[in-house]
């Protein structure tokens, strides 16, 4: 997973079959980051999308909320944010630890809307 600082530059967020790109506001812990990554790739390789554009459903794993308003304004770039990519070949072997109620709620509501 590639993080960097960015200012908003809307050609910089996609989707390129391997790869996707997302810009936020504020950076998601890394477990949030990494489910987010994992369900996405998991959809796309099911046929189970719920958007045409993988980047906007990246948008809402990232952000935990059903609509892509509320996932806008919940983690939505004004002028600059972090710019988040993540590709299906990346694996995870090392140990996350979950930190805080929320983040535990974030994941759940993630889990439950791949249902």
């Amino acid at each position: 997973m590639l993080i960097e600082k960015s200012f908003f530059d809307s050609a910089k967020i996609g989707f390129d079959g391997e790869c996707v790109t997302q810009i936020v506001s504020e950076l998601p812990e890394e477990v949030l980051l990494r489910q987010a990554c994992y369900l996405l790739f998991k959809r796309i390789e099911q046929g189970t999308t719920l958007l045409r554009r993988p980047e906007l459903e990246f948008l809402l794993l990232l952000s935990g909320e059903k609509e892509i308003r509320r996932a806008k304004e919940r983690l939505g770039v004004r002028k600059e944010g972090y710019l988040v990519t993540c590709c299906k070949d990346e694996l995870y072997s090392r140990e996350v630890k979950i930190e805080n109620r929320v983040t535990r709620i974030a994941l759940s509501r993630n889990a439950l809307f791949i249902l």
